[in-house]
């Protein structure tokens, strides 16, 4: 009977443990603890769709391999030299004494296609015969989602650099999600944020680019993605409000560690393995 009733407090424990482990991870922003109050003026949207959450993330995935090698072959400096043929991508400044500073040229691209409808400009790079031959498992990749894809190629963040605080002009209406593909990401300290919300790119996530965010990487060498914008319909996703000039002025300057972090899947499973070990030790 006393091993009966001890048994039943663990489970009672375990139960206790991981209903609140769920509502952090799912409900983080909704927090109104002392320290996470500095949203509340501002209406709740979401940010990040996780993994499981984005139909084609597996398939995106599934390609990492092939899409890391085409690039690595072409770009055979990446790794511990200039990486000459990354194009620097220039940020307009946003009003945010939190931005920190970065150098020059933080974040490089090669481009596959870049659509801006509200200014009528589609630059289809993947459609000429030097790039597909050069990263054919990218242009497939465009080929496959055709109309549905806005902006797509491999982004670079510097090492020792900051993609300081942005929204993404080409996607006002946001009619697409914006998918980041890790390919190499070194270890240390790295990661992104959205509003204040932090990531990292252990594994594949989305998230909505018309909201302020930011890129930083405090490690020796390159983080490499693959980034593609595709539909929220195409990917049964909700629609999300358009750009809202509002927002950005009133969204406080981030600080680190001011709200929770966004765990990948496989970190919140790694969390709640370690709190089960703890409770039955305990």
């Amino acid at each position: 009977m006393c091993s009966t009733l001890i048994g039943s407090r663990v489970i009672e424990y375990i139960t206790i443990y991981l209903k609140l482990f769920t509502s952090l991870c799912e409900l983080p922003q909704l927090l109104s603890f002392s320290k996470y109050c500095i949203i509340a003026t501002v209406t709740e949207l979401k940010k990040i769709w996780l993994r499981s959450e984005i139909a084609v993330a597996d398939e995106l995935m599934s390609y990492v391999p092939r899409l890391r090698a085409e690039f690595l072959a072409r770009h055979n400096d990446f790794i511990s030299g200039a990486f000459s043929r990354g194009v620097p991508i220039e940020l307009p400044t946003l009003p945010d004494p939190s931005a920190l500073t970065t150098r020059m040229e933080a974040w490089k691209m090669d481009g596959l296609q870049y659509r801006w409808s509200d200014a009528g400009i589609l630059k289809e790079r993947f459609r000429e015969p030097k790039i597909r031959a050069r990263y054919p498992t990218a242009c497939a990749l465009l080929e496959r989602f055709g109309d549905h894809c806005g902006c797509a190629g491999y982004s670079v963040l510097e090492r020792q650099a900051v993609i300081t605080r942005h929204t993404g002009i080409e996607n006002r209406d946001n009619e697409y999600l914006r998918i980041h593909v890790p390919l190499i990401v070194p270890p240390g300290d790295i990661f992104f944020e959205v509003e204040g919300i932090e990531i990292d790119w252990s594994d594949l996530w989305g998230f909505d680019n018309q909201l302020v965010h930011s890129a930083h990487n405090l490690t020796d060498h390159r983080r490499l993605v693959f980034l593609i914008d595709l539909r929220r319909d195409f990917l049964g996703l909700p629609d999300q409000p358009p750009f809202d000039p509002n927002r950005e002025r009133t969204i406080p300057p981030f600080t680190r560690g001011a709200l929770p972090r966004q765990l990948h899947e496989h970190q919140q499973q790694q969390m709640q393995q370690q709190m089960l070990r703890t409770v039955i030790l305990d």
